[in-house]
């Protein structure tokens, strides 16, 4: 995929008219040529000309993955039960031991973030 490029696919029925309608955009060419051939073969589009153009974008940035949004929300998670673990009143106590069980927790979820990070 070209990451600094669109494609743009355009119709018009008249060959010397200057206006177009743009039909769709695309990151790849080979999806816009597809689009086309399909649209050729609707009636509806019977003596219609295809214009297919390019456009440079200079602030792309794609789009996130899943692994790259779950890997924020199990950093975000971290950082929420690290901030809890910190605050904790008294750790020691011989009650339920909260520190323990968010310690727990915590490397849970350092687990899979090292795991999510290792499939990028």
């Amino acid at each position: 995929m070209n990451n600094n490029k669109v494609f743009i696919v355009k119709m018009k029925y008249d060959e010397m008219s200057h206006y177009s309608k743009v039909k769709r955009v695309f990151f790849e060419e080979d999806n816009a040529i597809d689009f086309i051939d399909e649209m050729k073969k609707d009636e509806k589009y019977d003596g219609a000309y295809w214009i297919i153009s390019d456009r440079a974008i200079e602030d792309y940035e794609p789009c996130l993955s899943d692994e790259e949004m779950e890997l924020i929300k199990v950093e975000a998670i971290q950082e929420f039960i690290d901030d809890m673990i910190k605050t904790s009143i008294n750790p020691s106590t011989k009650e339920w031991n909260s520190y323990l069980y968010l310690e727990n927790q915590w490397s849970l979820y350092e687990s899979r973030r090292i795991e999510l990070e290792d499939k990028n």
